[in-house]
């Protein structure tokens, strides 16, 4: 590969890549911006934070891992230049992506409080955190 041809696929990675990067720092600085606010009230609630957020992390990688899946299926049927199959591969990563989803909130909610008690969490933190 000629150097001008790898730098040429540098920028097409940067280019792809530099909105997932925009994205990640925009979550960190929420959860920035919520401890800044919750600090100001309350130690529990930073406490509360410091045990959902971990949790709320980890669904959202999952859920990320999932959009990676679906994304990558509808473009290599675009790649493929195969109309019926991008539509049929997009309902699908909506249907699958509305599922996990709904499925990952109501076990992550109903494992919140055994989590807590996982972590051994206070109660009044752990109540906060509900």
């Amino acid at each position: 590969m000629q150097p001008s041809e790898v730098r040429s696929v540098r920028r097409r990675v940067l280019g792809m890549a530099l909105p997932y990067i925009v994205e990640s720092l925009f979550d960190a600085s929420m959860f920035f911006a919520d401890m800044i606010m919750i600090g100001h009230y309350r130690t529990v609630g930073v406490a509360a934070l410091g045990v959902a957020g971990p949790i709320t992390y980890t669904l959202a990688m999952v859920l990320g891992a999932l959009r990676v899946g679906i994304i990558a299926t509808v473009a290599r049927a675009v790649g493929e230049k195969d109309a019926e199959k991008q539509k049929r591969a997009a309902a699908a990563g909506l249907l699958v992506a509305l599922a996990a989803g709904v499925a990952g909130s109501t076990l992550g909610i109903a494992a919140i409080p055994h989590l807590t008690r996982l972590f051994a969490v206070p109660d009044e933190p752990a109540a906060a955190a509900l």
